[in-house]
């Protein structure tokens, strides 16, 4: 079974309950679980011993605020050996120090599944970026990042805007629809960037991410800037 732990459209994060009981009775019944967490590593926590996941993946490039060309990739130990490598190459086979007949006999571990050269430049600021995230905290940055976005759906449903995501707000992503049909959703958003407000037109919304580092005065910013719009 795969399942996205957080999800940008509709913008929702499945509760960590949910997730918990979801993993147990996919445990019972001996079905593999896999969990797409784009949407949420790099800014909410995630254990993924707890939630029994067998496999996860994350691109660096969105929460993490590292590079494109970097993502993580996780097997849990005692899964390592169901999959199958559908590539072989010189870092990921037991050449015991040879090139030439070396043999195709997997590498044990998670080097298994890097099958050649790797993107150095992308993993060493992968690297620095989740050192960073590290050295403060994820159920920091979670806290921090769920207020700051609570405070900005608040901020937005005051000026008579429609927030799309489900309360509680769980995570950084705010969906919401503006009032009337005019300016249209395409010319809020060439607004908004022409003030150097970053957010995505996404199937009659406008989203926004607030992350660790945003403040509270670019969310105020962000609703004037709507609000002399509107």
């Amino acid at each position: 079974m795969s399942t996205p732990e957080s999800t940008s459209l509709p913008p929702a994060r499945l509760p960590a309950s949910a997730i918990f009981t979801d993993s147990l009775v996919i445990a019972r019944r001996n079905v593999l679980f896999c969990v797409d967490a784009i949407q949420s590593v790099g800014v909410l926590p995630m254990d993924v011993r707890r939630a029994k996941i067998d496999f996860l993946c994350a691109d660096g490039h969105k929460w993490m605020c590292g590079p494109e060309g970097g993502a993580i990739f996780y097997v849990a130990k005692e899964r390592i050996e169901l999959l199958d490598v559908l590539e072989h190459g010189w870092t990921n086979v037991d050449r015991g120090g040879r090139f030439l007949d070396c043999g195709i006999n997997l590498l044990p571990g998670s080097r298994r599944f890097e099958a050649g050269s790797l993107p150095t430049i992308g993993i060493h600021g992968l690297r620095a970026a989740i050192d960073l995230l590290l050295e403060v905290g994820i159920e920091t940055i979670s806290d921090y990042v769920i207020d700051l976005a609570t405070r900005f759906a608040d901020r937005l449903e005051e000026i008579g805007w429609r927030v799309a995501t489900p309360r509680p707000i769980r995570s950084g992503i705010i969906g919401a629809i503006p009032p009337g049909t005019e300016p249209s959703l395409l010319r809020w958003h060439r607004t908004l960037e022409e003030n150097n407000v970053i957010c995505a037109p996404r199937e009659g919304l406008l989203r926004f991410s607030t992350h660790l580092f945003n403040e509270e005065v670019e969310v105020d910013r962000v609703i004037s800037l709507l609000r002399e719009q509107g």
